[in-house]
């Protein structure tokens, strides 16, 4: 969960109670002037009617998304032009394959920014 002044922009995807067992995907549709409240909403994909509610902006988490900035099996950072990149260290990568010559070093090149099936969010220390 997030911490009690969290600042969310409308429209915003994000977790509702992402720590419990019945927890939902919503829209922030506005929050107080304090951040203590926010307004969320979320839509029924059958018959199109929204449902919305205040919540303690505290119960809120923002929804990661898959990048390989926060993959584990991403690589240290460098700059290819003006371009951020990493190579994936995923085990699927076997070093054989390099030695083969079947793999090379730019078949595991991504950008900062690209994503793939393989990925797997990096451990947080908390």
């Amino acid at each position: 969960m997030s911490n009690l002044r969290t600042e969310f922009k409308q429209g915003q995807e994000v977790w509702l109670d992402k720590d419990l067992s019945n927890y939902s995907k919503v829209k922030v549709l506005s929050q107080t002037p304090n951040k203590l409240i926010t307004m969320v909403y979320v839509t029924d994909t059958i018959s199109k009617i929204s449902t919305q509610w205040e919540v303690m902006t505290n119960r809120l988490s923002e929804i990661k998304k898959p990048k390989c900035y926060n993959c584990k099996y991403a690589g240290q950072t460098f700059k290819l032009g003006n371009v951020s990149h990493q190579h994936c260290e995923h085990p699927k990568y076997k070093k054989e394959q390099f030695e083969s010559g079947e793999l090379s070093a730019w078949d595991t090149v991504n950008k900062f920014s690209d994503t793939c099936n393989d990925h797997s969010f990096r451990e947080v220390a908390s």
